[in-house]
């Protein structure tokens, strides 16, 4: 299994990998390879990595992320958002494919990418999007009212999912959320720096709209 001398991939997510080979029987594997999943900075609390996972009859791409400083003081924070992503992908969201499969709804959140598998160790192997034609948007330029528009409306799919899935399947709903880490945000201290830059930003958003051409009518927070 080959990889780039100059990049390190942990023995964990090497594990996951072979894990998730075995597993999908992807036999024989001819190579194994691994590269940086993104740009330097693209990772606020994880290390991303490119996988080329080559059989006989395919090249399989995932793309795996796992958590970075997993020993000091402040790694708590960055448990719990791996928690509930893992819990997203291994729980919440094969549920809810379920549901909607079942009430045969077509218009629906299905934007959520495969996920091969998940660690204990904070790490989660999904398949690379890059080769579906997506890419990260430029957090250096300020998002167009199209792409604004388009994540607040698949937002709002997954919410709804989520609402009616609770009132249609109230005691699996009651045994799903027993798994989920919680609100991170409810949990933080009131003036912990997060919350703070969460509120400032929120505040100079709003005073920058217009009442009546951005029709936003009072806010209440």
């Amino acid at each position: 299994m080959s990889s780039d001398k100059e990049f390190s991939v942990s023995d964990d997510a090497k594990a996951l990998v072979n894990d998730i080979i075995e597993r999908n029987n992807w036999d024989p594997v001819v190579d194994v390879r691994y590269s940086p999943g993104s740009q330097v900075g693209d990772g606020y609390a994880s290390k991303h990595v490119a996988v080329e996972i080559v059989t006989s009859k395919e090249t399989i791409r995932l793309f795996i992320k796992y958590a970075l400083n997993t020993d000091t003081s402040s790694f708590e924070s960055v448990a719990k958002f791996y928690a509930n992503e893992t819990f997203f992908y291994d729980i919440a969201y094969p549920a809810y494919s379920k549901f909607l499969t079942e009430k045969n709804v077509q218009d629906v959140f299905r934007n959520a990418p495969k996920c091969y598998g998940t660690s204990s160790k904070y790490i989660i192997a999904l398949e690379d999007l890059k080769y579906k034609g997506f890419c990260l948007f430029d957090r250096t330029k300020i998002m167009d009212e199209k792409h604004i528009s388009l994540m607040l409306k698949t937002l709002a799919k997954f919410h709804a999912t989520s609402f009616a899935f609770k009132e249609q399947n109230r005691e699996e709903y009651d045994k799903l959320v027993e798994n989920c880490a919680g609100d991170l945000f409810s949990q933080q201290p009131k003036d912990a720096p997060t919350i703070k830059m969460f509120y400032e930003t929120l505040a100079d958003t709003l005073g920058k709209l217009d009442p009546e051409e951005d029709n936003s009518g009072e806010v209440c927070w």
